[in-house]
């Protein structure tokens, strides 16, 4: 089991130089903006107690389409926005890259929505520092009616998916991290 681990972390590693090395600075663009918008809207249809998350946490990135694939070795990948909670809601404060590796008895492919809640201010600085990584222990809630009443934050953070394609059969073993690019002011 230790074996698989440490090349579940080798393998999160190369992903992340690789996407480090070809990164470039991006702009957040008004239709990125609204599409993450109009992605809340429908998590909070899905089931409603994901306001309790909104109202509570101190930040949160959305990843409006992340794509995974997989064959024994997987990865995945996606941009997304950051909103930081201000005095009346929350506000645009930076862009975001998830990165996924995996290793295990997994097949197949999908792409599905991932909103990353940050319940305080300590955890939502380990973002913008560009350390933080989620282990294998850390699990994600398949976003429907009821599941983010029985959620709670793990470390400070607390993870929804919401699966919009694809089909995907896996037990593996693996890690994501997140990187953190503050917004431009236009």
């Amino acid at each position: 089991m230790r074996t698989i681990a440490i090349l579940a972390s080798a393998l999160l590693l190369s992903v992340s130089l690789s996407a480090n090395d070809q990164a470039k600075k991006k702009e957040i663009s008004k239709a990125d903006y609204e599409r993450a918008e109009n992605l809340v809207d429908v998590l909070y249809q899905t089931d409603p107690g994901i306001k309790n998350f909104l109202d509570k946490s101190y930040a949160y990135a959305i990843y409006p389409k992340i794509q995974k694939g997989a064959v024994i070795v997987g990865g995945a990948g996606g941009s997304g926005l950051v909103y930081k909670k201000k005095l009346l809601g929350y506000a645009l404060c930076g862009y975001s890259e998830l990165e996924q590796a995996t290793i295990g008895l997994q097949l197949g492919g999908q792409s599905f929505t991932e909103i990353v809640f940050f319940e305080n201010e300590d955890a939502f600085k380990a973002l913008k520092k560009g350390k933080f990584e989620l282990s294998g222990q850390m699990s994600a809630v398949a976003l429907k009616k009821g599941a983010a009443s029985s959620a709670v934050y793990k470390n400070g953070v607390a993870i929804f998916t919401f699966a919009q394609k694809g089909l995907m059969g896996e037990l593996s073993v693996g890690g994501q991290k997140l990187t953190y690019e503050h917004a431009e002011k236009k």
